[in-house]
């Protein structure tokens, strides 16, 4: 009877902590979401060039420039 007592107060535990460590991951990615949307705001005034790449190529920067190389089968 003790043990089963135990055991409930342990999966107990063990939900209450779950409850905890879920509640903690949501603040972190509201925190993050949150400097996103401020690095988006703060970019989205500036120049930035946009790059759309279809099909497979490599792509890697070299002397400054951005290179593109279309990848063959």
């Amino acid at each position: 009877m003790k043990s089963d007592l135990a055991i409930l107060l342990g999966l107990i535990g063990l939900f209450v902590a779950s409850l905890l460590l879920c509640g903690q991951r949501d603040l972190q990615l509201t925190a993050q979401n949150n400097r996103i949307a401020l690095l988006e705001e703060q970019v989205g005034h500036g120049n930035i060039p946009r790059i759309t790449v279809t099909g497979r190529t490599s792509i890697y920067s070299a002397d400054g420039e951005i290179v593109m190389q279309e990848l063959k089968d």
